[in-house]
């Protein structure tokens, strides 16, 4: 949580205190999006560590119901990656603008609030997507490299297929968390969803894999 706050901070004042217009919002926020690395690693952890550790034998005989405690876990973590996010964002935002000698630093519309205010948002459905692979995976290292290959790699690496790679990469969960509280111009989509859309994405995305998670929790041993 330290490194959360850290890392977009640090970004903030590097990015602000150079002299240059084209400094805007977003790019002051630059940092939290290697920040949601660690909301990902912090979730996937929350989940994986039961069962490295044994304790999740003990979670399900306190509660039986194995949906109520993987929903439950996942609201839990979701509602600390968002006050993670909504924390990291504003307090980088305040930090930044402090250092930013063009005045660039200024919510004007509803689009400059959602450049800061959409994080919480979208490292919530992070953590949710997070747990519901640390749910699947059980194992910690294994739980946490797929999250950060399918965040960092795999998405990146579809964007180049010929043909039609664009295409399916404008769909993608983590381009289009990227979309919702970020800027086109950095995931090199051309052809964006609405907000709306890409907010859809991501919560599909986070929902279906959640109630993946569920059934198979239900099916097989702790």
């Amino acid at each position: 949580m330290g490194l959360a706050l850290l890392i977009p901070i640090t970004f903030g004042v590097l990015i602000s205190s150079q002299s240059d217009e084209g400094n805007t919002i977003f790019f002051a926020l630059a940092g939290m999006q290697f920040t949601s690395a660690v909301i990902l690693v912090l979730a996937a952890l929350a989940v994986t560590s039961e069962y490295r550790f044994g304790t999740i034998r003990t979670t399900l005989q306190a509660q039986p119901g194995r949906t109520r405690v993987l929903w439950t876990k996942a609201g839990v973590i979701a509602a600390v990656a968002f006050l993670i996010g909504e924390v990291a964002a504003w307090a980088t935002f305040a930090v930044s603008r402090s250092f930013d000698e063009t005045g660039v630093l200024v919510l004007r519309n509803a689009d400059d609030w959602r450049l800061v205010a959409g994080y919480g948002l979208v490292y919530a459905l992070l953590a949710v997507i997070a747990v519901a692979v640390g749910s699947l995976v059980r194992h910690p290292a294994g739980a946490v490299t797929l999250l950060l290959v399918w965040s960092l790699a795999i998405e990146n690496l579809v964007n180049v297929i010929p043909g039609f790679g664009d295409d399916i990469y404008r769909l993608l969960p983590f381009v289009n968390g990227t979309l919702f509280a970020g800027d086109p111009q950095i995931t090199g989509v051309t052809d964006p969803l609405s907000t709306l859309g890409s907010l859809g994405i991501l919560s599909g995305t986070a929902l279906v894999l959640l109630s993946v998670a569920t059934v198979v929790l239900k099916r097989r041993d702790a």
